[in-house]
């Protein structure tokens, strides 16, 4: 897609953050049946993580609506900080 965005493997990310000082865990899971941002939420919580990184991408609000915003769900709910990039 021609968003903008950078098309990179979250393990480039990875490896550049670690030349930072910043030990990046990489974790991919599957939703089985449940809404990404519920299983992102689970992992803020009880993951025990510091902060969380993510993509932001602005959609059409019906779209929003019908798929739910994980990014804006995520900035309204979670319990740590987020980093969004775009």
């Amino acid at each position: 897609m021609d968003d903008g965005s950078i098309d990179a493997p979250a393990e480039d990310a990875a490896i550049y953050l670690s030349r930072h000082g910043v030990h990046a865990v990489i974790r991919r899971e599957g939703c089985h049946d449940r809404r990404a941002s519920d299983n992102l939420l689970d992992q803020a919580y009880y993951g025990h993580v510091a902060y969380v990184v993510m993509g932001g991408f602005g959609r059409r609000r019906f779209v929003e609506a019908l798929f739910g915003g994980v990014t804006s769900r995520m900035l309204t709910e979670s319990p740590v900080p987020v980093f969004l990039a775009h």
